[in-house]
C-alpha cells in the first residue's frame, strides 16, 4: 500500500511539473487521471487507490 503510494505521488508530481501554474484544480485533475491509470492496472485495489487519491487530493494544502 506504502509503496502504491509513492508511486501515485511520483507520477502526480510528473504531472505538475508539466504545468507552468499549479491550482487545486489542475492539482486534482492530476490526480484522477493517475488514480484512474492505477484502478485500471489494480483492479483488486480499486477502492484503495480512490482512498489514496482522496489522501492526495488533501495533502494540496501542504504542497502549495
Amino acid at each position: 500500500m506504502r509503496a502504491l503510494m509513492g508511486k501515485m505521488k511520483t507520477e502526480v508530481s510528473g504531472e505538475i511539473k508539466k504545468a507552468k501554474k499549479i491550482t487545486t484544480p489542475l492539482y486534482h485533475k492530476a490526480v484522477d487521471a493517475v488514480a484512474a491509470n492505477y484502478a485500471k492496472q489494480y483492479k483488486m485495489h480499486e477502492k484503495d487507490i480512490k482512498i489514496l487519491a482522496q489522501k492526495l487530493k488533501s495533502e494540496w494544502k501542504k504542497i502549495k
